[in-house]
């Protein structure tokens, strides 16, 4: 599409902030992969539509050359480790090892 972007913004809802570092810790501490190097609150004054909808965490997403790069097997898995463990924590269910395979 044009024009192209290599920045996504992405917004969480029915987690904290502190939920979301701690799942994307255990994903790259477990398999290698960080699949978001920040995240950060809402602020509802400069996202008043986000936090609206219920958006409570957002990051930045960049797809630079070098990541592009990276298997779409292996950009998958990682993301689903990410959910998955973030879903563990929120239930309060031991956080398992969630093996990602290149």
């Amino acid at each position: 599409p044009v024009p192209e972007s290599s920045m996504v913004h992405g917004y969480l809802k029915g987690c904290t902030l502190s939920e979301c570092f701690e799942a994307s810790l255990f994903v790259k501490q477990t398999t290698g992969v960080e699949i978001v190097r920040r995240f950060k609150g809402v602020d509802p004054q400069q996202a008043p539509s986000a936090w609206d909808h219920g958006y409570a965490v957002t990051f930045e997403w960049s797809m630079g050359q070098a990541n592009a790069e990276i298997h779409e097997d292996l950009f998958l898995k990682s993301w689903i480790a990410f959910c998955e463990t973030l879903e563990q924590i929120r239930s309060g269910k031991i956080v398992e090892s969630i093996v990602v395979e290149e």
